[in-house]
């Protein structure tokens, strides 16, 4: 699958206040490109993702709240 990871209109995280909210997270590795073809390789690098993101925003992960939402259409 080919994602330019510059035409995805995400952005890593915001800040409000003392909350760092995360954006949904694609498997894109650091050239930005698509990672695996497999969930579990793109699993893993999700899991990277979102750990640099919290590390440029001075957080860690034992340090945050969990939100899952699923949006399907019928």
């Amino acid at each position: 699958m080919d994602i330019d990871q510059k035409t995805v209109p995400l952005s890593p995280a915001r800040r409000a206040g003392d909350f760092l909210y995360l954006s949904g997270q694609i498997a894109f590795d650091s050239n930005g490109r698509m990672t695996g073809d497999d969930v579990a390789t793109q699993t893993h690098q999700v899991f990277r993702n979102i750990k640099a993101v919290l590390a440029d925003n001075g957080a860690r992960v034992r340090r945050h709240r969990q939100r899952n939402r699923l949006a399907c259409r019928s």
